[in-house]
């Protein structure tokens, strides 16, 4: 029996390398002579630069950036050569850099994810592609584009923008957003009423966030001439997506282009079953995210998908079967202390209904 092992991260307790590991170390106990395929997968979000660099020549740099609270951190990101630069926001402006106290909309800010950005401008990166997913920020980009030299002064309808001092080589630089989401900037499935609550923000904060970036989204459209507050992913990463496509950007599905690159419709191909999973199960899965596209290759492939999660608040009517972590444990505080182990003995209590 061949598996292909895809799993994404396990936000906050696993790596996607960890997941494959556990994952493979279950199936190996209950089906020893089974050929397992490990492919690490990731959507744009955390894990993206250890998926490229499983999958493609990846040189891994460091900068040293602020995260979304101002602080000093170093980033990685990858040189691709060529002049190519794969850079994971997150990386920046993560929520998983955070402690849950401190989770703030409203202060977070993108400008780490900027300074990585000057970072491959410097080392003659010209083709910028920039994982969306997992931010900590709901700033609309503006951390950004302030880092890359826009003035930006005034608040509410008195906002201004200045691109006077824009780095130049902007203007020659191919840009990729690469989304895990498909939902615009604005409007209840927006960047804030959708994302900003996952990142700290109370229900009574929302309507003002939501008039703050509707206010930064009215000036800086006027600013750069693009209306493209409604772009699919310009809500990314609160917002991110949405700067990304004023300066000229593109945005592409972030799964679909990282599992082309892994070469996991070529693994399907001759596979017998496929186990995915990742942190949790819900209504946003099966909408642009790398667990939704995992399965439309199995589909078409006429593999069987499986998948194990960390909790699942919905029906997975997609997948052949599905295992709860929280149900196995017999609680998410048990599954959260070891996911490795509740991992593992999913896999292997699939290897026996499978093998």
């Amino acid at each position: 029996m061949r598996v292909v092992v895809a799993p994404l991260e396990f936000k906050g307790t696993l790596t996607a390398l960890q997941a494959v590991e556990a994952i493979c170390n279950g199936l190996a106990e209950s089906i020893p002579e089974s050929e397992l395929v490990r492919q690490p997968m990731a959507d744009g979000g955390p894990g993206t630069l250890d998926v490229v660099s499983a999958a493609a020549s990846l040189a891994m740099r460091r900068a040293q950036v602020h995260d979304a609270l101002g602080r000093g951190i170093a980033a990685r990101w990858g040189d691709l050569g060529d002049g190519a630069a794969i850079i994971e926001s997150a990386q920046a402006c993560g929520l998983s850099l955070l402690a849950p106290h401190e989770y703030d909309p409203l202060r977070a800010d993108t400008r780490g994810v900027g300074e990585i950005i000057l970072e491959a401008l410097d080392a003659g990166a010209r083709r910028l592609f920039v994982g969306l997913g997992g931010s900590a920020t709901n700033d609309g980009g503006r951390g950004l584009l302030e880092a890359l030299g826009v003035r930006i002064t005034g608040q509410g309808s008195e906002l201004s923008f200045d691109l006077a001092a824009i780095d130049t080589r902007l203007e020659h630089a191919e840009i990729v957003g690469l989304s895990d989401v498909r939902n615009s900037l604005l409007g209840e499935d927006g960047a804030t009423y959708v994302f900003a609550p996952q990142k700290g923000a109370g229900d009574e904060q929302l309507a003002s966030l939501e008039e703050r970036m509707a206010a930064f989204a009215d000036a800086a459209e006027i600013a750069f001439g693009r209306a493209v507050r409604s772009v699919d992913g310009a809500g990314a990463a609160g917002g991110l997506g949405f700067a990304l496509l004023l300066l000229g950007g593109r945005l592409l599905p972030g799964a679909e282009v990282l599992g082309r690159l892994s070469g996991i419709d070529k693994a399907l191909e001759s596979a017998d079953a496929l186990v995915t999973g990742e942190g949790t199960y819900d209504e946003q899965s099966m909408s642009g995210k790398g667990v939704g596209f995992l399965v439309e290759l199995s589909r078409r492939a006429h593999v069987p998908a499986f998948g194990f999660f960390g909790r699942v608040r919905r029906a997975a009517l997609e997948f052949e079967d599905v295992l709860s972590l929280e149900d196995l444990a017999g609680s998410l505080a048990a599954a959260l202390a070891q996911p490795h182990v509740h991992l593992r003995e999913a896999a292997r209590q699939l290897g026996q209904r499978i093998g």
